[in-house]
């Protein structure tokens, strides 16, 4: 029995939740036949020393067998209709087509870093979870798994290699500047108190760290050297800690009785609806940056100048649940936006989103009218190249065969400082010239190719004569570029690439406070309601701001995950059984 159990409705509970279990069961064992090719973990690097962080506890859920007359809200799969953060509508009719009911003390929606955070925690403290997926068991992790590590402050890691970060002050002192005091400064201070507590968590799970970059951001070492593989491994801790999985199925209600979470409602890839009483849902659906209509509802940018280089199915489901039953937001707008990309390519070359190489400080960026409009060393913090580029109707990034030649034998010195190095970027460049539709374009001459892109050719000559006088002098007297990034383009043939915004995702969302609780339009939490990662606005202003805290958006949807299952069960499921 779960410690979380009403007793008043046990006996009529474990009768209904035996037959749904059993449903479950049988369902889950074909999803698991069908998926084999994608859910193999090598445990090699992870299991040395492992320890379990709390006791693991199975039980029965913590919840009513039927819903009765519950409130509840629809988010249909593609939210963002105008005005409105989803086309929202009464669920009065699902009751009716519901085939099987599951029972939980846990929902969890998404099963990124935070949604897997939130299950491996809450499961490991003894709850019933059922983390719900609406891709298929091979995307697991989502965009997660672009991702190389995350932040952590005063860290067992950091204390093994030396390495003796700023303080939390400082941080503080530097992220208020940064964001004009926009952030919630309790939730901030909350965060950047409880990261390292999440990095000794996932170490005690068995989770290793081969390094740390930039003091704070901590590298995981995995045998592949990508974090998917990290977030199988924790996906297997979940396994063992009992979580049961709903892949390709996307939950399109969050239903309420007497004003508090009572459960969801989910339809599956095959169109049966099914529904699962819990008192909590805790919501970790990676924001929206997939979805065109609520981005531009949110901002002041046309969504054609982004190029969405996350998993699919970011369409703001969670946020857009989260409002229909009357949260509150902050700063929905925000956005981590990263290297500008070549459209039409977006993957062709240099790593997530693609373009990296030709995108480099080093390069001329001109607009529509071939004049430069901005620095092309925007710095460490990527995201200052989104104001100007929004202000352009198209944006150019243009090389000679000299600075190709030079990332080809020399390459640069990356964000941690490695050095990358192109040996096949010209077959990858010609490549993406034959390719009608990339953006990609060669001529033996400035005049060639501003005919090639559409732009005059004596103003583009004249960009390119003033600029090569700037680097004669070292002193680029219109934007003050770094006199060591002003490199000659006098060496024919010349290249052009058609750039967009590298979007990664949005980093503001539903209000919540430091224990992460939704957080409605009257300043008081949904009971039952937590959001984490990108689905919860508070730790930025109006956008992530990876310069002065690198790494902290996947810190933040780890913590924020552990943080809100912790909640949850201590504070919120125990308190209810006592009653």
């Amino acid at each position: 029995m779960s410690k979380f159990s009403d007793n008043k409705q046990v006996a009529a509970c474990e009768e209904k939740q035996a037959g749904a279990q059993d449903v479950l069961l049988r369902d889950m064992q074909r999803v698991s036949q069908q998926k084999k090719e994608s859910t193999t973990v090598s445990r090699r690097g992870f299991l040395a020393g492992a320890a379990l962080f709390g006791a693991s506890m199975t039980g029965l859920a913590f919840s009513g067998c039927d819903g009765g007359a519950a409130r509840s809200t629809v988010a249909s799969e593609t939210p963002g209709a105008a005005g409105q953060l989803g086309e929202l509508t009464a669920g009065a009719n699902s009751a009716a087509q519901i085939s099987e009911t599951l029972n939980a003390d846990i929902v969890v929606i998404g099963s990124g870093s935070t949604g897997t955070a939130a299950a491996v925690r809450a499961a490991e403290l003894g709850a019933k979870v059922i983390l719900v997926e609406k891709s298929s068991e091979s995307a697991y992790g989502g965009s997660s798994n672009l991702t190389s590590g995350l932040f952590g402050l005063g860290t067992s890691v950091q204390k093994e290699l030396g390495i003796i970060p700023p303080s939390e002050q400082e941080y503080f002192k530097k992220s208020m500047e940064y964001h004009h005091g926009s952030f919630n400064a309790n939730l901030f201070r909350h965060f950047m108190s409880n990261s390292a507590q999440t990095i000794e968590w996932y170490r005690s799970l068995g989770v290793e760290f081969a390094g740390i970059v930039l003091d704070v951001f901590h590298i995981y070492k995995t045998e592949s050297g990508e974090t998917r593989e990290a977030l199988q491994y924790l996906k297997m801790k979940a396994e063992e800690f009992g979580v049961q999985f709903e892949f390709e199925t996307t939950v399109t209600e969050i239903r309420l009785e007497k004003d508090k979470v009572s459960g969801v409602i989910a339809r599956r890839d095959n169109d049966d609806i099914i529904a699962i009483d819990a008192p909590v849902v805790i919501i970790g659906t990676g924001g929206f940056a997939a979805n065109a209509e609520m981005l531009e509802e949110f901002t002041q940018y046309n969504y054609k100048m982004f190029t969405d280089v996350g998993y699919p199915g970011r369409n703001g489901d969670g946020i857009a649940m989260g409002r229909a039953l009357g949260a509150n937001l902050h700063h929905p707008g925000a956005l981590n936006t990263g290297s500008l990309v070549v459209n039409g390519a977006a993957n062709f070359v240099g790593g997530m989103g693609g373009g990296l190489p030709v995108t480099r400080p080093e390069v001329i960026i001109v607009n529509q009218d071939g004049k430069r409009f901005m620095n092309e060393g925007f710095g460490a913090d990527q995201s200052y190249s989104l104001n100007p580029v929004s202000l352009q109707a198209k944006v150019f990034s243009i090389l000679d065969q000299a600075q190709i030649d030079n990332l080809i034998n020399n390459g640069y010195v990356n964000w941690d400082q490695s050095i990358i190095k192109y040996p096949d970027l010209q077959e990858k460049i010609n490549e993406a010239v034959d390719n009608k539709d990339a953006e990609a374009w060669v001529a033996d001459s400035i005049e060639d190719l501003a005919a090639k892109i559409g732009i005059e050719a004596n103003e583009l000559q004249k960009t390119f004569d003033t600029y090569n006088l700037y680097v004669s002098s070292g002193n680029d007297l219109d934007f003050l570029k770094n006199s060591e990034l002003l490199r000659p383009i006098k060496t024919a043939p010349y290249y052009a690439f058609g750039l967009s915004e590298g979007l990664m995702n949005t980093v503001g969302g539903l209000q919540v406070d430091e224990r992460i609780r939704v957080i409605d339009v009257d300043g008081k939490p949904i009971p039952g309601l937590y959001a984490g990662g990108s689905d919860a606005g508070g730790l930025y202003g109006f956008n992530y701001d990876i310069d002065t805290l690198p790494g902290s958006m996947q810190g933040w949807c780890s913590t924020s995950g552990r943080l809100a299952a912790e909640d949850a069960v201590e504070n919120y499921l125990l308190s209810a059984a006592k009653k």
